[in-house]
């Protein structure tokens, strides 16, 4: 406080001695005063320089941060990465389904141990994807596995993926898991359904068999009916 008492005194007697008609005493006391306070002048002209250059760094960090097109670039150099790193094959990444894409980059993220959900969860809807409707197309299978993840976050029904497949009396297919090899394509439907979930289907098409049941029919494809509870 003291120091910033004479910082002021000596600045006012500076600015003075600068607007007066200097004699040669004043111009003495101009220089001395000058020699005095020039630390003062620099310290303030390096803190608006840094308070400039983090002015500047905050405005790109919005400017590049605050783009969708910049997660869309990571996006994209993440799967490059994970490409090049795991030689992953090219059209097993783009593929040729419309829920082949990126979806598949996080099965195989899965299958290595670094995963957003929990790899068994994938397994056991892979697993009855692939039992219930592999042979009935990718809509069938899709929407299988939608009406999982539904009864999984609907009151009235287990809470868990592993619950909701064993539920007695529900899924007859449990009895053949394991035994063939699961179809990429259901892996892809599958992590896609566990990252994302099915906001596309309503959140009450809870029954999937191959008769009508619940309190109407929400879609049906070649010999499933999707039902609303």
């Amino acid at each position: 406080m003291f120091w910033l008492i004479i910082y002021f005194i000596i600045g006012a007697i500076y600015s003075a001695i600068i607007q007066s008609k200097a004699t040669k005493s004043f111009r003495i006391m101009s220089t001395v005063a000058l020699a005095i306070t020039w630390p003062f002048s620099v310290l303030t002209l390096i803190l608006g320089l840094i308070s400039t250059l983090f002015e500047l760094l905050g405005k790109i960090f919005l400017l590049i941060f605050m783009n969708p097109i910049t997660y869309l670039i990571i996006l994209i150099g993440l799967i490059s990465f994970s490409c090049g790193t795991h030689k992953v094959h090219a059209a097993t990444i783009t593929g040729d389904t419309p829920l082949a894409g990126i979806s598949v980059l996080f099965a195989e993220k899965a299958r290595q141990g670094i995963t957003w959900y929990d790899p068994d969860d994938l397994e056991l809807l892979a697993q009855v994807i692939e039992h219930e409707n592999y042979s009935t197309g990718e809509r069938a299978m899709y929407l299988t596995g939608a009406v999982v993840i539904n009864r999984m976050n609907r009151k009235g029904w287990p809470d868990t993926i592993h619950d909701v497949i064993y539920q007695k009396g529900q899924y007859s297919t449990i009895d053949k898991f394991w035994t063939r090899p699961v179809h990429q394509e259901c892996y892809r439907i599958a992590s896609w359904l566990l990252i994302f979930g099915c906001p596309d289907v309503p959140p009450n098409v809870v029954y999937q068999a191959t008769f009508k049941q619940g309190s109407g029919v929400y879609e049906f494809v070649k010999t499933d009916y999707f039902c609303y509870e």
